[in-house]
Order: structure tokens, then C-alpha cells, then sequence
């Protein structure tokens, strides 16, 4: 069906999705995921962009405790809370945790 959404979906056979990422990048973005994507590589890439958005300071990747809101992250003990309630996490939330 022409003008379909699946019509317009990134192939990666076709090339679509590389053309669609330069696309997005001469259009003022700063980096492209093509789908699917790992989820390690997209932490790489966010680490990336906070090393360059605060440059001469500490990395967060290096902050022993994390903190945004009421949301507070202890990366040594692999703990969270949120408020004063501690979070409980699956080794899958614990997976991208650390660096």
C-alpha cells in the first residue's frame, strides 16, 4: 500500500535505514541508533555525549552514586532508591548498571 507506514520503515537490506541516519544527522542530530540496536552501545553512546557536555569534570561513569530527582543509584552495591524506598532489581535491570 503506497504511503504505507510499513512502507516507510527502515530495511536494512535495502539501505534504507544508513540513509535514514545520515538523514537525521545533516538534519542536526547528534548520533543515529539503527534498530535493532544493543543496548550496551546506546550507554556508550550516552556516556559519550555527557564526557563531551561536561568537559574537564569527573565523568559520571566514575560517580560512585548516581542521583536525578528522587531517583538515587548506588553503583557499588547495586542498589536504587526512590524516595526512601529501596528499589529491588532483576539482573536485567542491574545488566547496563556499571561500565
Amino acid at each position: 500500500m503506497p504511503g504505507s507506514y510499513s512502507e516507510n520503515l527502515p530495511d536494512g537490506r535495502s539501505g534504507r535505514a544508513h540513509r535514514n541516519g545520515a538523514i537525521a544527522l545533516d538534519e542536526g542530530a547528534d548520533d543515529y541508533l539503527n534498530k535493532p540496536f544493543d543496548p550496551y552501545e546506546l550507554l556508550a553512546r550516552l556516556r559519550a555525549v555527557l564526557r563531551r557536555a561536561r568537559p574537564g569534570r569527573r565523568p559520571l561513569s566514575a560517580a560512585p552514586t548516581l542521583r536525578a530527582g528522587d531517583l538515587r543509584m548506588d553503583r557499588i552495591s547495586r542498589r536504587a532508591w526512590l524516595r526512601d524506598t529501596e528499589l529491588v532489581l532483576t539482573p536485567r535491570r542491574r545488566c547496563c548498571s556499571t561500565t
